[in-house]
């Protein structure tokens, strides 16, 4: 049994979506609703929450690629929380489908040059460093923040995802790419688990690699 208050905040989205609004703040809302339904076992709610996020966060332009994305007024703060609300919307709706099973994804996938968030410390400090940001092409052993190595692990799961689930024809090159992504997630394992110790809180991206 759901709880009232989760009840009400679905229906207060609902009248939101019905009026029209949508923002930044109402999109982040709904993440919310999405870690709710999943840590309580709701994955049939969570899968079509994360959908009705992911055209959301489409509608206000947060998907790579978006002109909207680069506004003549944003700051460089506010382009980073708008690239991290995406990344969240894009890894979330990995990990739904892979406990579900499902190889249809709410968001497309990430290009190989698509930035990642930027080191956790500097974005809570909203200090953000002038360096090259790293993207998906990055190699592992290039350090990057906790966030951004959720992303590149999701993208993976994705690959993962479609591999088992919407398997190619070709039976030779879909054992070629089976031995590639096993290889590339299980190199990730020690240094998931490094860097697990070094935060010391729960890593999402070492969970989802082994599961």
């Amino acid at each position: 049994m759901v709880s009232s208050l989760y009840t009400t905040v679905k229906t207060s989205m609902s009248l939101l979506e019905a009026t029209g609004y949508n923002s930044l703040d109402t999109i982040q809302c709904r993440l919310l609703v999405v870690l709710y339904e999943m840590g309580h076992g709701l994955y049939p709610a969570a899968s079509i929450s994360i959908g009705a996020c992911a055209r959301a966060a489409r509608n206000m332009g947060l998907h790579p690629g978006s002109l909207e994305a680069a506004e003549p007024t944003s700051t460089e703060v506010i382009d980073e929380e708008r690239r991290r609300t995406w990344w969240a919307v894009h890894n979330l709706d990995r990990f739904i489908n892979l406990y579900g099973g499902d190889a249809v994804f709410a968001t497309e996938d990430a290009n190989i040059e698509d930035p990642l968030p930027a080191e956790d410390g500097s974005w809570s400090q909203n200090a953000l460093p002038d360096t090259v940001r790293a993207n998906l092409s990055t190699p592992a052993a290039f350090k990057v923040g906790q966030f951004a190595r959720e992303c590149q692990v999701s993208h993976l799961v994705g690959r993962v995802v479609r591999h088992v689930f919407n398997p190619i024809s070709d039976p030779n090159f879909h054992a070629d790419e089976a031995a590639q992504l096993e290889r590339t997630l299980m190199s990730l394992v020690p240094l998931l688990t490094e860097e697990e110790l070094k935060f010391r809180n729960y890593c999402g991206a070492l969970a989802m690699c082994v599961r």
